[in-house]
């Protein structure tokens, strides 16, 4: 990576955003496991059924095919040296990601598919920004991942204020915010899962590590993604280290 870049994602304020978009795409049809996920859902976007469901519903019902493909040995041998997910991952696991990976290049800020473009990856066609930059912005993803420079300071002065940062600012933010937001959502799961409890199907260190990583899922979308924010609060967050929150909060209320 090039000094003073960092990997973010990427909206529609960066500049950048379409030419990295536009990479993602053409990775995406340059796998041969993407490719087939892309025919894939043109083959089912046939079946009235497959119609009638969410965007949602509609990748999550590839995973089955998907994982059924990384089982085969037959298929993908290419990859199965150099990647540990074909040969070490669970089939259903890795089949996941690989469609998440699809899933946030070709659906649009409106919910709607780019059918375009999931045609494009399955035929291992490629795009450009520019071209990109000519659909009506709804089209776009929300985020792609990319490539953001990072606001240029010394060394030394960006050492103490990372070291600052972690030390003294972010125990506080866990301690006021995320904590108590986790241990919400796990007193809710753990309540939940005691009937399993008392019908002897879940032990009870089970039924604690269960609770744990479904709140753990549950409140991702309760908190703000830090990797989102402006260069203002970036350098100033030893300063106003809440500014984020606050802005964050101020958006929300304002829509």
């Amino acid at each position: 990576m090039v000094p003073g870049q960092e990997l973010a994602g990427l909206t529609q304020f960066d500049p950048h955003m379409h030419d990295y978009w536009a990479k993602n795409v053409n990775m995406a049809s340059m796998d041969k496991a993407q490719r087939d996920i892309a025919r894939a859902y043109l083959n089912e976007s046939k079946n009235p059924a497959f119609k009638n469901m969410s965007v949602d519903e509609q990748f999550a019902s590839l995973v089955d095919g998907q994982a059924a493909n990384i089982r085969n040995l037959n298929m993908y041998q290419d990859y199965r040296s150099t990647m540990d997910g074909y040969t070490k991952a669970v089939p259903e696991s890795f089949a996941k990601a690989q469609i998440d990976y699809l899933h946030g290049i070709v659906k649009g800020a409106n919910g709607v598919v780019n059918m375009d473009l999931v045609n494009k990856i399955a035929k291992g066609e490629q795009v450009t920004g520019k071209e990109l930059r000519q659909l009506p912005s709804e089209q776009a993803p929300l985020s792609v991942l990319g490539r953001r420079v990072q606001p240029r300071m010394s060394d030394a002065l960006r050492q103490v204020e990372e070291k600052g940062y972690r030390k003294f600012v972010n125990p506080v933010m866990d301690f006021v915010s995320r904590q108590p937001i986790f241990n919400d959502f796990y007193a809710r799961r753990r309540l939940a899962n005691q009937p399993l409890i008392d019908m002897g199907l879940l032990s009870r260190d089970e039924a604690v590590r269960l609770s744990a990583l479904q709140a753990t899922k549950e409140m991702i979308p309760a908190i703000h993604s830090p990797a989102i924010r402006s260069q203002f609060a970036v350098i100033h967050r030893n300063l106003l280290p809440f500014f984020l929150r606050k802005s964050r909060l101020y958006a929300v209320r304002v829509v």
